[in-house]
Protein backbone atom coordinates (compact mmCIF):
# COMPACT_ATOMS: atom_id res chain seq x y z
CA UNK A 1 0.00 0.00 0.00
CA UNK A 2 0.86 3.71 -0.15
CA UNK A 3 0.54 6.39 2.34
CA UNK A 4 0.72 10.13 1.09
CA UNK A 5 2.87 11.96 4.20
CA UNK A 6 3.02 15.74 4.41
CA UNK A 7 4.58 17.01 7.28
CA UNK A 8 5.57 20.94 8.05
CA UNK A 9 8.95 22.75 9.19
CA UNK A 10 8.32 23.89 12.68
CA UNK A 11 12.28 24.96 12.36
CA UNK A 12 14.31 26.08 9.82
CA UNK A 13 15.98 22.43 7.88
CA UNK A 14 20.05 21.90 6.23
CA UNK A 15 20.29 19.41 4.29
CA UNK A 16 23.88 20.19 2.86
CA UNK A 17 24.29 19.60 -0.85
CA UNK A 18 27.79 19.10 -0.65
CA UNK A 19 30.99 18.66 1.96
CA UNK A 20 32.59 21.55 0.99
CA UNK A 21 32.98 24.88 3.11
CA UNK A 22 32.79 26.43 -0.22
CA UNK A 23 29.03 25.42 -0.39
CA UNK A 24 26.63 26.74 1.54
CA UNK A 25 23.31 25.72 0.08
CA UNK A 26 21.10 23.52 1.13
CA UNK A 27 18.95 20.39 -0.88
CA UNK A 28 15.07 22.11 -2.08
CA UNK A 29 13.25 19.08 -0.49
CA UNK A 30 14.05 16.56 2.35
CA UNK A 31 15.54 13.68 1.59
CA UNK A 32 14.35 9.51 1.53
CA UNK A 33 17.30 9.19 4.00
CA UNK A 34 17.09 12.36 6.19
CA UNK A 35 13.36 10.98 7.13
CA UNK A 36 14.17 7.55 7.80
CA UNK A 37 17.07 8.44 9.58
CA UNK A 38 15.19 10.89 11.72
CA UNK A 39 12.22 8.52 12.26
CA UNK A 40 14.95 5.84 13.23
CA UNK A 41 16.82 7.72 15.80
CA UNK A 42 13.56 8.79 17.40
CA UNK A 43 12.63 5.79 17.79
CA UNK A 44 15.58 4.59 19.42
CA UNK A 45 14.95 7.73 21.69
CA UNK A 46 11.37 6.63 22.55
CA UNK A 47 11.43 3.00 22.51
CA UNK A 48 15.39 1.44 23.18
CA UNK A 49 14.95 -0.95 25.67
CA UNK A 50 10.93 -2.16 25.41
CA UNK A 51 10.50 -5.53 24.74
CA UNK A 52 11.18 -6.60 20.63
CA UNK A 53 12.79 -3.64 20.05
CA UNK A 54 15.52 -4.97 17.78
CA UNK A 55 12.89 -6.83 15.37
CA UNK A 56 10.33 -4.37 14.96
CA UNK A 57 13.35 -1.60 14.75
CA UNK A 58 14.84 -4.17 11.75
CA UNK A 59 11.21 -4.09 10.37
CA UNK A 60 10.36 -0.53 10.23
CA UNK A 61 13.60 0.81 9.35
CA UNK A 62 16.47 -2.01 8.17
CA UNK A 63 14.54 -4.74 6.25
CA UNK A 64 13.51 -2.92 3.07
CA UNK A 65 9.72 -3.36 3.61
CA UNK A 66 9.03 0.30 3.70
CA UNK A 67 9.94 2.57 1.34
CA UNK A 68 10.81 6.30 2.56
CA UNK A 69 10.37 8.65 -0.38
CA UNK A 70 11.96 12.57 -1.00
CA UNK A 71 9.65 15.18 0.50
CA UNK A 72 9.15 17.58 -1.70
CA UNK A 73 8.49 21.92 -1.38
CA UNK A 74 4.28 21.79 -0.99
CA UNK A 75 3.68 25.43 -0.81
CA UNK A 76 0.19 25.40 -2.47
CA UNK A 77 -2.25 26.16 0.65
CA UNK A 78 -5.22 28.17 0.34
CA UNK A 79 -4.17 31.51 1.05
CA UNK A 80 -4.29 34.73 -1.30
CA UNK A 81 -0.99 34.35 -2.47
CA UNK A 82 -1.39 30.80 -3.27
CA UNK A 83 -2.96 28.58 -5.56
CA UNK A 84 -6.26 27.07 -3.82
CA UNK A 85 -6.91 24.86 -7.37
CA UNK A 86 -3.73 22.87 -5.72
CA UNK A 87 -3.97 22.82 -2.14
CA UNK A 88 -5.23 19.57 -1.85
CA UNK A 89 -3.06 17.05 -0.42
CA UNK A 90 -4.01 14.12 -2.08
CA UNK A 91 -2.72 15.48 -5.56
CA UNK A 92 0.70 14.49 -6.41
CA UNK A 93 3.95 16.76 -6.14
CA UNK A 94 6.52 15.99 -9.23
CA UNK A 95 10.67 17.06 -9.97
CA UNK A 96 9.93 19.17 -13.45
CA UNK A 97 11.90 17.24 -16.11
CA UNK A 98 15.01 18.44 -17.21
CA UNK A 99 13.51 18.97 -21.08
CA UNK A 100 11.25 21.57 -19.57
CA UNK A 101 12.07 25.28 -20.67
CA UNK A 102 10.68 28.83 -19.87
CA UNK A 103 11.34 31.89 -20.75
CA UNK A 104 14.44 33.06 -19.42
CA UNK A 105 13.19 37.04 -18.64
CA UNK A 106 10.11 35.77 -17.00
CA UNK A 107 9.90 31.93 -16.03
CA UNK A 108 6.72 30.19 -14.63
CA UNK A 109 3.51 28.80 -15.34
CA UNK A 110 0.79 31.03 -17.01
CA UNK A 111 -1.66 29.37 -14.60
CA UNK A 112 -0.28 31.63 -11.72
CA UNK A 113 -0.21 34.70 -13.41
CA UNK A 114 -4.21 34.52 -12.33
CA UNK A 115 -3.60 33.59 -8.76
CA UNK A 116 -0.91 34.97 -7.82
CA UNK A 117 -0.75 38.52 -5.79
CA UNK A 118 3.14 39.32 -6.65
CA UNK A 119 3.83 41.50 -9.57
CA UNK A 120 6.24 38.57 -11.47
CA UNK A 121 4.58 38.15 -14.74
CA UNK A 122 5.27 34.67 -16.02
CA UNK A 123 5.30 33.55 -20.18
CA UNK A 124 4.47 29.75 -19.82
CA UNK A 125 6.87 26.25 -19.64
CA UNK A 126 6.77 23.54 -22.15
CA UNK A 127 8.75 20.62 -22.89
CA UNK A 128 10.90 19.81 -25.12
CA UNK A 129 11.09 15.46 -25.11
CA UNK A 130 9.79 15.33 -28.95
CA UNK A 131 11.74 17.71 -30.31
CA UNK A 132 15.14 16.46 -28.78
CA UNK A 133 13.95 12.83 -29.94
CA UNK A 134 12.94 13.74 -33.48
CA UNK A 135 16.66 15.76 -33.85
CA UNK A 136 18.47 12.42 -32.36
CA UNK A 137 16.47 10.14 -34.90
CA UNK A 138 17.35 12.58 -37.72
CA UNK A 139 20.70 11.75 -36.63
CA UNK A 140 21.25 15.59 -35.56
CA UNK A 141 20.72 17.53 -38.61
CA UNK A 142 17.06 18.93 -38.14
CA UNK A 143 17.98 21.56 -36.17
CA UNK A 144 14.20 23.29 -37.16
CA UNK A 145 11.95 21.26 -34.65
CA UNK A 146 13.50 23.69 -32.52
CA UNK A 147 12.66 26.63 -33.87
CA UNK A 148 9.31 27.16 -31.90
CA UNK A 149 11.13 26.35 -28.52
CA UNK A 150 14.21 28.70 -28.25
CA UNK A 151 12.21 31.76 -28.31
CA UNK A 152 9.77 32.69 -26.07
CA UNK A 153 5.95 33.09 -27.63
CA UNK A 154 5.32 35.88 -25.61
CA UNK A 155 8.24 38.40 -25.55
CA UNK A 156 10.40 36.95 -27.89
CA UNK A 157 13.06 36.31 -25.82
CA UNK A 158 15.41 33.43 -25.25
CA UNK A 159 14.11 30.59 -23.39
CA UNK A 160 16.10 28.39 -20.65
CA UNK A 161 16.04 25.31 -18.65
CA UNK A 162 13.23 25.42 -15.82
CA UNK A 163 13.48 23.08 -13.13
CA UNK A 164 11.78 22.70 -9.74
CA UNK A 165 8.62 20.80 -8.56
CA UNK A 166 4.97 21.12 -10.07
CA UNK A 167 1.85 19.99 -8.99
CA UNK A 168 -1.61 19.50 -11.49
CA UNK A 169 -5.10 18.97 -10.10
CA UNK A 170 -7.40 15.87 -10.89
CA UNK A 171 -9.19 18.28 -13.63
CA UNK A 172 -6.04 19.03 -15.28
CA UNK A 173 -6.97 22.73 -15.93
CA UNK A 174 -4.71 24.06 -13.43
CA UNK A 175 -0.51 23.54 -12.67
CA UNK A 176 1.98 25.68 -10.66
CA UNK A 177 5.15 24.91 -9.37
CA UNK A 178 6.33 24.87 -6.19
CA UNK A 179 9.41 25.87 -4.86
CA UNK A 180 10.26 26.14 -1.06
CA UNK A 181 11.19 29.22 0.52
CA UNK A 182 14.97 29.27 1.64
CA UNK A 183 16.99 31.73 4.17
CA UNK A 184 20.42 32.72 4.99
CA UNK A 185 21.89 32.21 8.60
CA UNK A 186 25.23 33.37 10.27
CA UNK A 187 26.46 31.36 13.13
CA UNK A 188 29.78 31.16 15.41
CA UNK A 189 32.03 28.26 15.71
CA UNK A 190 32.21 27.15 18.65
CA UNK A 191 35.77 26.11 20.69
CA UNK A 192 35.47 22.33 21.29
CA UNK A 193 37.63 23.16 25.09
CA UNK A 194 35.96 25.89 26.15
CA UNK A 195 32.57 25.62 25.49
CA UNK A 196 32.00 29.33 24.30
CA UNK A 197 32.25 31.08 21.26
CA UNK A 198 35.83 30.74 18.87
CA UNK A 199 37.19 33.38 17.42
CA UNK A 200 37.83 34.69 13.89
CA UNK A 201 35.00 31.37 13.34
CA UNK A 202 31.98 33.03 11.67
CA UNK A 203 29.92 31.23 8.95
CA UNK A 204 26.72 31.32 6.66
CA UNK A 205 24.35 28.72 5.96
CA UNK A 206 21.29 28.17 3.62
CA UNK A 207 18.53 26.73 4.75
CA UNK A 208 14.95 26.14 4.07
CA UNK A 209 12.49 28.35 6.15
CA UNK A 210 10.65 27.15 8.85
CA UNK A 211 6.74 26.64 8.69
CA UNK A 212 6.39 25.20 5.24
CA UNK A 213 4.73 21.34 3.93
CA UNK A 214 5.92 19.28 2.39
CA UNK A 215 5.14 16.11 0.44
CA UNK A 216 5.77 12.75 -0.07
CA UNK A 217 4.53 9.05 -0.12
CA UNK A 218 5.96 6.08 1.60
CA UNK A 219 5.54 2.98 -0.02
CA UNK A 220 4.52 -0.29 2.35
CA UNK A 221 4.96 -4.10 1.99
CA UNK A 222 1.60 -4.89 3.80
CA UNK A 223 -1.34 -3.67 6.25
CA UNK A 224 -0.30 -5.03 9.23
CA UNK A 225 3.39 -3.42 8.87
CA UNK A 226 1.85 -0.09 8.25
CA UNK A 227 -0.97 -0.42 11.33
CA UNK A 228 2.04 -1.09 13.76
CA UNK A 229 4.29 1.47 12.45
CA UNK A 230 1.19 4.08 12.08
CA UNK A 231 0.84 3.63 16.26
CA UNK A 232 5.19 4.42 16.20
CA UNK A 233 4.83 7.31 14.17
CA UNK A 234 2.25 9.16 15.49
CA UNK A 235 3.67 8.91 18.74
CA UNK A 236 6.79 10.00 17.80
CA UNK A 237 4.89 13.12 16.56
CA UNK A 238 3.02 13.76 19.59
CA UNK A 239 5.84 13.62 21.43
CA UNK A 240 7.72 16.06 18.90
CA UNK A 241 10.58 13.66 18.40
CA UNK A 242 11.15 13.98 15.13
CA UNK A 243 13.98 16.06 13.96
CA UNK A 244 16.08 15.95 10.42
CA UNK A 245 18.74 17.25 8.31
CA UNK A 246 22.08 18.90 9.90
CA UNK A 247 22.43 21.25 12.75
CA UNK A 248 19.67 20.13 14.91
CA UNK A 249 21.71 20.52 17.84
CA UNK A 250 21.91 24.28 16.87
CA UNK A 251 17.87 24.85 16.55
CA UNK A 252 17.26 23.23 13.56
CA UNK A 253 15.65 20.29 11.95
CA UNK A 254 12.30 20.36 13.89
CA UNK A 255 9.34 18.52 11.97
CA UNK A 256 5.86 18.55 13.16
CA UNK A 257 2.81 15.78 11.53
CA UNK A 258 0.55 17.29 9.29
CA UNK A 259 -1.12 14.43 7.62
CA UNK A 260 -1.68 10.57 6.33
CA UNK A 261 -3.42 10.08 3.83
CA UNK A 262 -3.81 6.19 2.77
CA UNK A 263 -3.95 5.97 -1.08
CA UNK A 264 -6.78 3.33 -1.49
CA UNK A 265 -6.99 3.32 -5.43
CA UNK A 266 -3.73 2.45 -7.13
CA UNK A 267 -1.42 6.03 -8.17
CA UNK A 268 -1.27 4.39 -10.92
CA UNK A 269 -2.44 1.79 -13.73
CA UNK A 270 -1.34 -0.75 -16.40
CA UNK A 271 -3.86 0.55 -18.23
CA UNK A 272 -3.06 4.27 -17.99
CA UNK A 273 0.59 3.76 -18.35
CA UNK A 274 -0.23 1.96 -21.88
CA UNK A 275 -2.63 5.36 -22.64
CA UNK A 276 0.10 7.49 -22.24
CA UNK A 277 2.78 5.88 -24.21
CA UNK A 278 0.27 5.88 -27.10
CA UNK A 279 -0.61 9.39 -26.30
CA UNK A 280 3.13 10.04 -26.02
CA UNK A 281 3.93 8.05 -29.45
CA UNK A 282 1.27 9.81 -31.21
CA UNK A 283 2.51 13.01 -30.57
CA UNK A 284 6.07 12.04 -31.66
CA UNK A 285 5.10 10.81 -34.72
CA UNK A 286 2.66 13.79 -36.07
CA UNK A 287 5.14 16.46 -35.32
CA UNK A 288 7.98 14.03 -37.30
CA UNK A 289 5.33 14.06 -40.18
CA UNK A 290 5.28 17.87 -39.83
CA UNK A 291 8.67 18.15 -39.99
CA UNK A 292 8.88 15.51 -42.83
CA UNK A 293 10.85 12.89 -40.61
CA UNK A 294 10.48 9.25 -39.96
CA UNK A 295 9.55 7.87 -36.76
CA UNK A 296 10.30 4.40 -37.27
CA UNK A 297 10.13 2.53 -33.97
CA UNK A 298 6.85 1.03 -32.65
CA UNK A 299 6.54 2.59 -29.39
CA UNK A 300 8.23 5.31 -27.94
CA UNK A 301 9.05 5.03 -23.97
CA UNK A 302 9.73 8.18 -22.03
CA UNK A 303 11.30 7.15 -18.30
CA UNK A 304 11.41 10.45 -16.33
CA UNK A 305 13.45 10.37 -12.53
CA UNK A 306 11.10 10.93 -9.72
CA UNK A 307 13.77 10.89 -7.48
CA UNK A 308 17.81 10.47 -7.63
CA UNK A 309 18.89 6.80 -9.25
CA UNK A 310 22.19 4.64 -8.16
CA UNK A 311 22.56 2.27 -10.64
CA UNK A 312 26.26 -0.10 -11.32
CA UNK A 313 27.55 -1.63 -13.91
CA UNK A 314 29.45 -5.69 -13.84
CA UNK A 315 32.41 -3.72 -12.48
CA UNK A 316 30.52 -1.64 -9.33
CA UNK A 317 30.73 1.59 -11.41
CA UNK A 318 28.59 4.11 -10.85
CA UNK A 319 26.08 4.65 -14.25
CA UNK A 320 25.86 8.04 -15.57
CA UNK A 321 22.81 6.68 -17.67
CA UNK A 322 20.08 3.67 -18.09
CA UNK A 323 20.90 1.60 -20.66
CA UNK A 324 18.91 -1.46 -22.62
CA UNK A 325 21.55 -4.20 -21.23
CA UNK A 326 20.15 -2.33 -17.64
CA UNK A 327 16.52 -3.35 -19.10
CA UNK A 328 17.31 -6.42 -20.41
CA UNK A 329 19.36 -8.05 -17.28
CA UNK A 330 16.98 -6.47 -14.52
CA UNK A 331 13.89 -7.17 -16.18
CA UNK A 332 14.64 -9.12 -18.96
CA UNK A 333 12.65 -6.61 -21.30
CA UNK A 334 13.99 -6.95 -24.81
CA UNK A 335 14.70 -4.72 -28.13
CA UNK A 336 14.79 -1.43 -26.64
CA UNK A 337 17.12 1.21 -28.18
CA UNK A 338 18.07 3.95 -26.33
CA UNK A 339 17.36 6.98 -28.60
CA UNK A 340 17.75 9.80 -26.32
CA UNK A 341 18.80 11.13 -22.51
CA UNK A 342 19.08 14.31 -20.66
CA UNK A 343 20.71 13.31 -17.91
CA UNK A 344 22.40 15.32 -14.64
CA UNK A 345 24.47 13.36 -11.95
CA UNK A 346 24.36 14.31 -8.27
CA UNK A 347 26.68 13.40 -5.14
CA UNK A 348 24.68 11.35 -2.45
CA UNK A 349 26.10 11.62 0.88
CA UNK A 350 25.51 10.24 4.79
CA UNK A 351 26.32 10.16 7.86
CA UNK A 352 26.94 6.72 10.17
CA UNK A 353 25.89 7.33 13.48
CA UNK A 354 27.80 4.17 14.49
CA UNK A 355 31.27 5.61 13.83
CA UNK A 356 30.63 9.28 13.75
CA UNK A 357 32.24 9.01 10.94
CA UNK A 358 31.17 10.16 7.37
CA UNK A 359 30.08 7.32 4.64
CA UNK A 360 32.00 6.95 1.14
CA UNK A 361 30.72 8.92 -1.24
CA UNK A 362 28.79 7.53 -4.42
CA UNK A 363 27.14 9.00 -7.39
CA UNK A 364 23.26 8.96 -8.44
CA UNK A 365 21.49 10.54 -11.98
CA UNK A 366 19.74 13.18 -10.69
CA UNK A 367 15.97 13.55 -10.51
CA UNK A 368 14.29 14.69 -13.55
CA UNK A 369 16.60 12.94 -15.82
CA UNK A 370 14.64 11.82 -18.97
CA UNK A 371 15.59 8.74 -20.88
CA UNK A 372 13.72 8.19 -24.31
CA UNK A 373 13.87 4.21 -25.74
CA UNK A 374 12.48 3.25 -28.88
CA UNK A 375 10.68 -0.29 -29.03
CA UNK A 376 10.29 -2.78 -32.04
CA UNK A 377 9.06 -5.68 -30.39
CA UNK A 378 6.35 -7.48 -29.64
CA UNK A 379 3.86 -5.34 -27.28
CA UNK A 380 1.88 -7.74 -25.39
CA UNK A 381 0.12 -8.50 -22.12
CA UNK A 382 3.71 -9.30 -20.65
CA UNK A 383 5.28 -6.30 -22.16
CA UNK A 384 3.08 -3.84 -20.75
CA UNK A 385 3.19 -5.92 -16.89
CA UNK A 386 6.77 -5.71 -17.34
CA UNK A 387 6.96 -2.03 -17.75
CA UNK A 388 3.84 -1.21 -15.03
CA UNK A 389 6.19 -3.16 -12.54
CA UNK A 390 9.30 -0.98 -13.74
CA UNK A 391 7.40 2.01 -12.31
CA UNK A 392 6.19 0.42 -9.13
CA UNK A 393 9.25 -0.91 -7.73
CA UNK A 394 11.85 1.39 -9.06
CA UNK A 395 15.73 1.12 -10.39
CA UNK A 396 18.51 0.83 -9.00
CA UNK A 397 20.07 0.48 -5.38
CA UNK A 398 18.46 1.84 -2.25
CA UNK A 399 15.01 1.59 -3.14
CA UNK A 400 13.55 1.48 0.13
CA UNK A 401 15.84 5.20 0.67
CA UNK A 402 13.32 6.98 -1.73
CA UNK A 403 16.00 6.21 -4.60
CA UNK A 404 15.15 5.43 -8.43
CA UNK A 405 11.79 6.02 -8.36
CA UNK A 406 10.57 6.78 -11.63
CA UNK A 407 7.66 7.04 -14.08
CA UNK A 408 7.02 6.09 -17.49
CA UNK A 409 5.98 8.52 -20.03
CA UNK A 410 5.27 11.39 -17.31
CA UNK A 411 2.21 13.53 -19.31
CA UNK A 412 4.37 16.58 -18.91
CA UNK A 413 6.07 15.72 -22.24
CA UNK A 414 3.40 16.00 -24.20
CA UNK A 415 3.47 19.82 -22.79
CA UNK A 416 5.40 20.80 -26.33
CA UNK A 417 3.40 24.51 -26.06
CA UNK A 418 3.16 27.19 -22.71
CA UNK A 419 0.71 26.25 -20.57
Amino acid sequence: MQVILVVNSQMPLSFRASRSNKNIGTLPYIPGTSLLGGLAAAYIRMRQGSSGFEDEFARFFTSGDISFGNLYPANFQSDKSKNDDLADDELSIRPIPATVRSCKDFSGFLFQNKKDDDDDEKHGVFDELIPWTLFALSRQKATDVFDAGRQCSVCHKRTAPFSGFYRRNFEMNAIGASNPKRRMITRTGISRKRGAVMEEILYHREVLSENQDFWGILDVQDDTLWDDFEEFFDEAFDNEAVYLGNNKTRGMGKIGHTSLIPITEPDDTEDNLKKRVGDFGSKLKQMAAEHNLTAPHAYYIPITLQSDAILRDDLMRYQSAITPDDLKKAWNLKDMELIYHNVSTSRVMGWNPLTGLPRADGMAMAMGSVFLFGFNGNADDLFWQILSEIQTKGIGERRHHGFGRIMIAEPFHLEVNPL
